[in-house]
């Protein structure tokens, strides 16, 4: 996972189809799944189409889709696919989600806001939902709201370097200076071996 400003990830399951689908669309479906995990885009593009072909109200699969999609920078078909997800299951976090991943990177604020709220209305537990809101709400110059929802990542899981490294930055724009170099501290001391770029530009940021 990278480290930074940018949490503009999207979630797909990692998960086989259910046994009562065809033996061939569950094929398709787990070689979709293997292909999108290598990050060969193009392959998982074609056997997700290839699945919701096949079996159109399969939700996952549309999700999945959208991801890829994406991925690929074609956000409007990606939508269409997530909406597509929402249609046959209304109450799917991920897909709202990943709907909001599109619209943060559209920079559609509104839309980003309203589907990851309802993300968290369905799974309150929703780590990069709310490292994401607090993006976005950060671009929005609203940085005590930002606050408030990377408060929120940390409590959930203490130990992402992200979310400490985003809400320095938002204590930071606030003039909570000391605050901030507690969390760029436990950002350096959480990132291991990632992002070593960032790593030292925050310690010299530091000193």
């Amino acid at each position: 996972r990278k480290t930074g400003e940018s949490a503009k990830e999207s979630e797909a399951p990692k998960v086989a189809v259910a046994p009562d689908l065809s033996e061939e669309v569950r094929r398709h479906f787990n070689l979709a799944l293997f292909y999108q995990e290598e990050k060969n885009f193009p392959l998982a593009r074609r056997a997700y189409e290839k699945v919701v072909q096949m079996w159109p109200l399969y939700a996952e699969a549309h999700n999945n889709l959208g991801v890829v999609y994406k991925e690929l920078g074609l956000y409007d078909k990606a939508v269409t696919e997530l909406k597509k997800a929402l249609a046959l299951n209304s109450r799917y976090p991920r897909a709202y989600h990943n709907l909001g991943v599109i619209y943060q990177i559209k920079g559609d604020w509104t839309q980003a806001i309203r589907n990851y709220e309802l993300a968290l209305s369905l799974d309150h537990n929703h780590l990069s939902t709310y490292n994401n809101l607090g993006l976005v709400y950060r671009s929005q110059k609203r940085p005590h709201e930002a606050r408030e929802v990377l408060e929120k990542a940390l409590a959930i899981n203490s130990a992402f370097a992200q979310t400490h490294y985003n809400l320095a930055l938002v204590l930071e724009e606030i003039v909570e200076l000391d605050r901030a170099r507690f969390h760029l501290q436990k950002f350096v001391d959480l990132s291991g071996e990632e992002n070593q770029t960032l790593v030292e530009k925050v310690r010299a940021h530091l000193q």
